[in-house]
């Protein structure tokens, strides 16, 4: 696929006649309403919620050619998509920070379509510009209008005033949401009934108990603006009009433009700059934070640990978002300490979020991690201070290992330093077993590991390294707010992990756990699963014994990374016909996802490892190696802008990537390239500049936007200069920080 990037950092590919061999997409959306625009015209709309409320059909199909939704221009027997398609007219497609153009060329005449979700409005538009004066355009999209279309011959559509509107009179979740689409020019004709159109039969019917969608013909213009949403008919008509659409437009990438590129830097490797430099932050903000979805797997829930993880990468220039975030995960704590493993937000906000509670080991532990990475950074201790309810609803029995279900908001209200304490207690009170080492549970971090520990006797390295990480980090805030009895207690349990982990050695590298029998995991001596990544990553980040880490590491780089097909394997070799039994990832192919293959979040955390043990080297060619731009795409398959949750290392589909867009890898990826290579850190709400880059760079430069102030960084060697003055090793004071803790207000 040929395609080349813009000066905005869009990505602009070329399609004539052959589409990319799986759908190359990009994520619209604001907080309330989105929609997943694909070369092709297959995503889908979603109000509030990409699951549980979608607009129109989710195809979780990357090869599908032609969606539920549709834009054509017809003259007499000939009828062409306006998006690409494999019809053998050119179309040059263009995905940017908000937006989605469309330009084909068509019997001589040229079609521009452009896609957007303004800022603030529950809509989304579509503008079609041509020269072309014949035949007519076609819009027509079936609908949904809930979590699937089972109910939807209980939509009711009308047409009244140039506004078609449709509403799921059934819906429970959502029962005041209307759709609703405005053209500019009116329709000259239209259906609601399914049946009708696609027999040709334009015949004006609405109502319902049919095949709901809407169906209309448009005359060809010179601009045409199809607006649809959730929002009233006068403001979708409003949008219609060719000044506000555009004055939405300007604002809409004028804000995408300055949010996803606070940094901007120029390194000797021009992908990674792409994606540091606005991709990686706006794959964790608009597809990971507000739209939950991508067409590998439509969520819509939040997910405990995951966006937890992704909001630490916005604090780079949004700390706010990552506050409301620890507050949010707080508040789907149970009184016991352990949290809803994911939820689905309310709609109203009002009550409590339906969700699952499981009995996984590791969720738990990152609200006390992610809350000491917020204090840390922005030295806004304020937050600790908050009150924040718990949830309460009857603990797991005995035999269950999850229950799906509303819980009920507790009458216990506490700080939220106390909410992370409560979390980081539970984990002590659960005890170890027999090698000291934390519980797995029904899964840690790999959930597809959940018959590992499931009866409750079988233990985890990797979560026990993981506690090491988290106790100590939450006794320093502890001590902060002069709690050193807690902060004692946390301390010891830190030691007294780290020295059992440090145990639990292979003789090359650190073991993955036990398994309820007490057959080890990821041992040497194991069919399957002989090293695992994780396990030793984690003993960097825990301070494990220095040589063992250095061994460690060392067989995990020689072992786990494929350097022929660039995949960095998270454990070899992949459970298969062996004789244990680790849970569902057994049902995946080896090599594939969490069985074997490369799983981009786990594999970015061996990279950082390799930069916080002092080997660069070693840590940047880890990370040049996840870059999807960095591979043969025709092996690959998917965006070369995004990154994938995993690259299969199946002899049968090697270097095939899966679940492109929606993977908590962009965060770490974008922190580990930001923090760990290029040493740009903030502590206390201070800057400082530590590079850590490999061998055969001489420097890099980088530009700081901190409000109205930018810092021009230039790194030659040793040498580091900002705004063409020696660096002050004391770093620099950062607006956005200071400013924002003077809101907050500090202890």
């Amino acid at each position: 696929m040929n395609y080349a990037y813009n000066d905005d950092l869009s990505i602009t590919f070329k399609v004539n006649g052959e589409l990319p061999q799986r759908a190359w997409t990009n994520i619209l959306t604001n907080d309330v309403f989105g929609y997943i625009a694909t070369d092709a015209g297959t995503g889908h709309m979603w109000h509030l919620n990409s699951r549980e409320n979608k607009i129109n059909r989710w195809l979780n199909d990357p090869q599908a050619v032609e969606g539920t939704e549709r834009l054509l221009w017809r003259n007499g027997d000939k009828c062409v998509s306006l998006f690409a398609a494999e019809d053998g007219y050119e179309c040059d497609v263009t995905f940017g920070f908000g937006y989605a153009r469309w330009d084909k060329h068509i019997e001589g005449h040229r079609f521009s379509v452009i896609a957007f979700v303004p800022l603030h409005k529950a809509a989304r538009v579509l503008a079609i510009e041509t020269d072309c004066r014949e035949g007519e355009l076609v819009y027509y999209t079936e609908l949904v209008l809930g979590s699937d279309d089972t109910q939807s011959p209980f939509i009711e559509t009308k047409y009244e005033g140039g506004v078609f509107s449709a509403k799921n009179i059934i819906n429970r979740e959502y029962p005041n949401d209307t759709f609703r689409i405005v053209s500019q020019p009116m329709p000259k004709s239209f259906t609601c009934d399914r049946l009708s159109y696609k027999e040709g039969n334009m015949d004006g019917v609405t109502g319902a108990y049919m095949l709901p969608c809407i169906a209309m013909n448009l005359d060809v213009g010179k601009l045409t603006v199809i607006s649809c949403g959730c929002e009233s008919g006068e403001t979708l008509k409003e949008l219609c009009n060719f000044d506000v659409f555009r004055q939405e437009f300007i604002k809409t990438l004028e804000w995408w433009a300055e949010t996803v590129s606070p940094v901007q830097v120029r390194t000797p490797d021009s992908d990674l700059n792409r994606y540091v430099n606005g991709w990686g932050l706006y794959q964790v903000i608009a597809c990971r934070l507000k739209a939950r979805c991508s067409i590998y797997q439509c969520g819509g829930a939040y997910g405990f640990r995951d966006q937890l993880q992704d909001v630490m990468a916005v604090m780079v220039s949004d700390p706010g978002r990552t506050r409301e975030q620890i507050l949010l995960a707080a508040a789907h704590q149970f009184e016991e300490g352990d949290v809803q493993h994911w939820w689905h937000p309310a709609k109203t906000g009002e009550g409590t979020d339906k969700g699952v509670r499981t009995r996984c080991s590791d969720d738990l532990l990152w609200l006390p991690y992610v809350l000491c990475e917020y204090v840390d950074r922005t030295g806004d201790v304020s937050v600790c201070k908050e009150q924040v309810s718990y949830i309460r609803a009857d603990p797991l029995g005995e035999n269950e290992m999850e229950r799906y279900c509303y819980p009920e908001k507790s009458n216990i209200t506490e700080t939220v330093l106390e909410h992370a304490i409560k979390a980081a207690r539970l984990v002590s009170e659960r005890g170890t077993g027999k090698h000291g080492l934390c519980y797995f549970g029904n899964g840690d971090w790999n959930d597809g590991m959940n018959r590992v520990g499931n009866e409750g006797k079988g233990e985890s390295v990797w979560l026990t390294w993981f506690a090491v990480v988290v106790f100590e980090k939450l006794a320093r805030l502890c001590k902060r707010f002069g709690d050193f009895g807690e902060a004692g207690r946390l301390t010891s349990f830190a030691e007294e992990y780290r020295n059992n982990a440090n145990n639990a050695w292979d003789g090359e590298w650190y073991l993955r756990g036990w398994y309820d029998s007490g057959r080890p995991l990821g041992s040497g001596k194991s069919q399957e699963c002989r090293i695992d990544s994780i396990a030793q990553s984690f003993a960097v980040f825990a301070d494990g014994d220095r040589e063992k880490t250095e061994a460690a590491l060392s067989s995990a780089y020689i072992q786990l990374f494929d350097k022929e097909n660039r995949i960095v394997n998270l454990f070899t070799p992949a459970f298969d016909n062996g004789p244990d039994t680790p849970g569902y990832i057994k049902g995946y192919y080896p090599g594939v996802r969490e069985n074997g293959g490369q799983y981009t979040h786990a594999a970015i955390w061996l990279a950082r490892a390799f930069f916080e043990f002092g080997d660069p080297d070693r840590g940047y060619e880890l990370l040049n190696a996840l870059l999807p731009a960095t591979h043969d795409l025709n092996i690959y398959k998917a965006e070369p802008y995004v990154l994938a949750g995993d690259v299969s290392s199946n002899a049968e589909n090697i270097g095939l990537c899966g679940w492109s867009w929606y993977t908590g890898a962009a965060g770490w990826f974008y922190r580990t390239a930001v923090e760990s290579l290029l040493g740009l850190n903030i502590r206390e709400g201070r800057l400082f500049i530590e590079p850590n880059l490999p061998e055969d760079w001489t420097g890099y430069e980088a530009r700081w936007i901190d409000g109205d102030r930018v810092l021009n960084i230039a790194v030659k060697g040793s040498f580091i200069t900002v705004n063409d003055a020696a660096y002050d090793k004391k770093g620099y004071k950062l607006k956005i920080y200071n400013n924002f803790i003077s809101e907050q207000g500090k202890m």
